[in-house]
């Protein structure tokens, strides 16, 4: 397997996989944007820079390691432009039930989370450790969740959103297209697309131009 970044979510990636009991030390790492590496990874695993390098693996699959909905967006195309498959990761650390959710294989979800009943969870997204997700939840694609965000029942998110660390969306609530959420927010009613929100109640701040 590789992981795609070699750097803190790489890092944070590695632990769940290491509290999987997952052979870690088969792993290994691509990055060929950084001009310095992370000395813990360059020491102990395989660190390939290059695409060039990156088609040895074709067999492979990946798993991407970086954050950012845009930027998870356009490693995602490039794995499929290259031909590679995209995989993603679900801890064993965390409690996902099997009553009626559908997420898709490229979502990697970290240890410590609960996601309940009749979620849907879109392409590439990252949901960080100790989420929750309730009952009938929708999630778009390239989504990042951060640490110890507490989704309600019914809650839409669109597409290439951010919700930042602690933050809280109440149930009902329909959250637009490429929106970020500020950490420790408390969404109480929908937000349109492009905005950046934050407080308590969370209030639009900011229209983000894509």
């Amino acid at each position: 397997m590789i992981l795609w970044g070699a750097k803190g979510l790489a890092k944070e990636i590695l632990a769940t996989l290491s509290f999987d009991n997952f052979n870690i030390k088969d792993l290994i790492f691509f990055d060929n944007v950084s001009h310095e590496y992370d000395s813990y990874i360059a020491k102990n695993f395989k660190l390939i820079k290059t695409e060039d390098e990156l088609h040895n693996y074709n067999e492979l699959d990946i798993i991407i390691a970086v954050g950012t909905p845009k930027i998870r967006k356009k490693l995602s195309e490039d794995i499929l432009k290259l031909g590679m498959n995209e995989c993603g990761y679900i801890s064993n650390k965390s409690l996902v039930s099997n009553i009626d959710n559908n997420i898709d294989n490229t979502v990697t979800i970290l240890s410590g989370c609960t996601i309940t009943a009749s979620v849907k969870i879109g392409k590439s997204c990252l949901i960080n450790k100790n989420v929750t997700i309730s009952h009938d939840a929708i999630i778009g694609n390239y989504c990042e969740i951060s640490p110890n965000v507490n989704i309600l029942g019914r809650v839409k998110i669109g597409d290439n959103c951010l919700i930042g660390t602690g933050a809280i969306i109440l149930p009902d609530v329909i959250i637009g297209d490429n929106c970020i959420i500020g950490a420790s927010a408390v969404v109480t009613k929908d937000i349109r697309d492009n905005a950046m929100v934050i407080g308590i109640p969370a209030k639009v701040v900011k229209c983000l131009i894509n």
